[in-house]
């Protein structure tokens, strides 16, 4: 889709374009949570101009990432605002679901046959910038759990792996849980994935209480942080990002006090 556009494609200032595209969908989202919940039509309306103009601007960024993810965050997050009961009920189930397949995904990094070996350039050079994260974080202990130390890993993969027309090392390995699992070790891996499946749990669980819809456009904004996280892992380098995702991911927290399973068999009225 980059080709669409030229290099100096939108952006936010001097931040590059994933970056850019990841705000961009993130405002595209919040602005139809607000367009979703607001009852004052004039409200409405403004939301709903502004998540439109965001989403266009993720378009106009080039990122595929930006341009895919927001649709189809929204999307689950209708689906399961619509089984929200049954969401909450089924909480835990749901967020170790959603966590195996990021783990899957990136398993799949490593495959022969998968679509990361053939095809596009620009995946097949994310695969092997990855294959080379991992092989470098599992060279041996106590590095495997400790890590190899902010950007180390990435000094030695710029001059690993082939970039064309290069003109600096490699910034990030395109995936922040192996740049996690490179830089700070196996134990803040796991950390990572117990906190991001916490998280999921409350906002599963929260769908079914008085602040549905603000966790239903939490969840969606949640779903798209992790798909980007698949494919970028600036979330550790940019602060302006992890200020946005700290604030979102914090919502079920600060939502109502989620119901507990044993009592979403009993739903109460609520708007749909």
């Amino acid at each position: 889709m980059r080709d669409v556009f030229p290099q100096e494609a939108v952006r936010i200032r001097q931040i590059t374009i994933n970056r850019s595209g990841y705000l961009f969908g993130i405002f595209s989202i919040l602005a139809y949570g607000l367009c979703r919940s607001e009852k004052r039509i004039v409200a409405s309306l403004v939301a709903a101009v502004v998540g439109m103009a965001s989403y266009l601007l993720a378009f106009a960024t080039g990122s595929r990432a930006a341009f895919y993810f927001p649709l189809a965050a929204i999307f689950v997050g209708e689906l399961l605002w619509r089984n929200r009961f049954w969401a909450a009920k089924y909480s835990r189930s749901l967020a170790v679901f959603v966590v195996s397949l990021a783990v899957v995904f990136n398993l799949a990094l490593y495959l022969p046959f998968s679509a990361f070996s053939t095809g596009d350039a620009s995946d097949k050079g994310r695969a092997e910038v990855a294959q080379c994260f991992v092989g470098k974080a599992f060279e041996g202990f106590p590095t495997l759990l400790t890590g190899q130390g902010y950007d180390r890993v990435s000094q030695y993969c710029a001059s690993k792996v082939f970039l064309p027309g290069a003109k600096k090392g490699i910034p990030h390995a395109h995936n922040l849980f192996i740049q996690v699992l490179s830089d700070y070790g196996l134990i803040s891996f796991l950390l990572l994935i117990f906190a991001l499946g916490l998280a999921l749990n409350r906002f599963f669980l929260g769908l079914s209480n008085e602040s549905g819809l603000l966790c239903m456009t939490g969840l969606a904004c949640a779903l798209f942080i992790l798909a980007s996280s698949l494919v970028e892992s600036t979330l550790l380098k940019t602060s302006l990002q992890q200020v946005v995702t700290g604030y979102l991911f914090s919502i079920p927290w600060f939502a109502a006090e989620p119901r507990s399973t044993a009592k979403v068999n009993q739903p109460r009225s609520s708007a749909s």
